[in-house]
């Protein structure tokens, strides 16, 4: 082929040279490229690739490569491109956003320990936080104010909740529940002992021990 004296030659890589087996190497330790810099460049590639439904092997693609050598040669070449890569990649990312358990307020609570009086002191701290639409669930022990207070709290996040609704986001203390089941078995054999072994059994999924209390 030739190019015509008024092409820019001087922009253009020298591609049929240089296509090939991309490298897959790993982040080199005297590397000139930020760490941070190379670490947003892998989320970025592994979110195009979900968010476009991309096969996991679209950056082992010479020209893709060719591209990103083409951009800058250190950087493409410190990336590592390959299938399994982009899957750890996009297994990290889950693993980054695995729930974790975090202490937000701890606020002290002023009056009586009424049910409403409770949930009054919980709902401030959720409001301050913003919290509202991503309630869940709430965990508490089997105290009887526990249940206004957990009604109160819902309520006044979806005043339109059912008792049922209310009850299906409550779950119990497990430490509590153990406490309880181990008086039970120890002491006594009351109401209130027996539905703490009905929930510890059914915590530990022992179905046939709670049909036989």
């Amino acid at each position: 082929a030739v190019l015509d004296e008024d092409s820019d030659s001087s922009t253009l890589p020298s591609s049929v040279d240089t296509l090939g087996p991309p490298s897959y190497k790993r982040l080199r330790p005297n590397s000139n490229v930020p760490r941070a810099k190379i670490t947003t460049l892998r989320d970025l590639s592994v979110a195009s690739v979900v968010s476009t439904d991309l096969p996991f092997v679209h950056f082992e693609n010479a020209y893709v490569q060719q591209m990103f050598r083409y951009h800058n040669p250190e950087v493409a070449s410190e990336i590592p491109w390959g299938q399994t890569a982009v899957r750890d990649r996009l297994d990290d990312f889950y693993r980054r956003r695995e729930a974790l358990s975090r202490l937000l307020a701890f606020p002290q609570h002023h009056g009586n320990y009424s049910g409403r009086s409770l949930s009054e002191t919980l709902i401030n701290a959720v409001n301050r936080y913003e919290l509202q639409p991503r309630i869940g669930v709430t965990i508490s022990n089997n105290a009887t104010n526990n249940d206004t207070y957990l009604r109160a709290f819902y309520r006044s996040i979806s005043p339109e909740i059912t008792d049922v609704d209310v009850k299906a986001r409550r779950m119990r203390c497990y430490g509590h529940i153990l406490n309880l089941a181990a008086r039970a078995f120890l002491f006594s054999a009351d109401k209130e002992v027996l539905e703490a072994k009905s929930d510890f059994f059914q915590l530990c999924e022992r179905y046939e021990d709670d049909l036989k209390l």
